[in-house]
């Protein structure tokens, strides 16, 4: 697949249409835009709600 928009568009058409679990690897300009916001809450919190969501699903 090629490494642009149109690239990723074919590989993510193609991922939608099998079963999944899937993983796309993509390459993205190094950086952040200015002004972008930062995350709230620690990696420990973001994976205890992940663990949380697997134990009983979606609210």
């Amino acid at each position: 697949v090629s490494d642009d928009t149109d690239g990723f568009a074919a590989a993510f058409r193609t991922a939608l249409a099998r079963p999944g679990p899937h993983l796309l690897h993509a390459r993205i300009a190094p950086g952040s835009p200015p002004g972008l916001g930062r995350p709230t809450v620690t990696p420990y919190e973001v994976a205890r709600r992940f663990r949380h969501f697997l134990a009983v699903g979606p609210r």
